[in-house]
């Protein structure tokens, strides 16, 4: 990372726009502590007054794929995590539990498996549900690699997607569309998102503005063929 910073600084640029799963804190601190060009971080990252930070809104998104599933008639409702320790994990888990709780559902706890973002996760994930005694009957998946693990999984093991098991992912990558069952999933804005941070990069040289801001961009649900609807 320092090496590369070195070259673009040595370019001269103007700013830094950084893409990334996931940000830590000893990256940012490298861009606060040696660069002086404004940086737009986008997809994720930790809290600083000087970077500007853009993303989507994982809670609100989160609730959206919770809620669509009980819409469906389904009360026994797993999630597969992302790496806990990730903001988008956490926030994407917290909600699901809240909105479980305001549809006066309960969390099983044992219905709640951290997975890593990758496909192997997924297959891991139904695994170890597989192995209980009495399993969901659908899950929220904190992303679609995950989901399309799952699927595999769930193939080899018998279980049919959506008839014995509903799932709905997030980030509607381009391959959701053609999974099958094709994925109902969560859309991020990826094309949304990457067109404000240069929007908002060109802001930031154009103002002269030396504090970070946070944009949020809201996430949409697609109704594809992977949830069944019960009653």
């Amino acid at each position: 990372m320092e090496t590369n910073l070195d070259a673009l600084e040595e370019k001269r640029v103007d700013g830094l726009l950084l893409l990334c799963s996931e940000v830590n804190d000893d990256v940012i601190k490298l861009l606060e502590a040696e660069r002086s060009v404004p940086i737009v971080v986008f997809d994720w990252g930790p809290e600083s007054d000087n970077v500007d930070r853009i993303y989507d809104n994982s809670p609100y998104g989160a609730r959206l794929a919770t809620e669509h599933l009980i819409s469906m008639g389904h009360t026994a409702i797993g999630c597969v995590t992302g790496p806990m320790g990730r903001r988008s994990a956490e926030e994407r888990l917290e909600g699901f539990r809240s909105s479980m709780h305001d549809a006066g559902l309960v969390v099983r706890e044992e219905w709640i498996v951290e997975g890593d973002y990758e496909c192997e996760g997924g297959v891991r994930a139904m695994q170890r549900l597989n192995d209980l005694a009495d399993r969901p009957t659908a899950l929220f998946v904190c992303n679609d690699m995950m989901t399309l693990g799952i699927i595999s999984e769930a193939s080899r093991m018998g279980i049919n997607v959506p008839g014995d098991l509903s799932l709905i992912g997030y980030d509607d990558i381009y391959i959701a569309q053609h999974a099958a069952p094709p994925l109902t999933t969560i859309h991020q804005p990826k094309d949304e998102i990457a067109a404000m941070a240069v929007d908002t990069l060109i802001d930031r040289l154009d103002s002269k503005r030396t504090k970070g801001k946070v944009i949020k961009i809201e996430p949409t649900l697609v109704e594809r063929r992977s949830v069944r609807k019960i009653g």
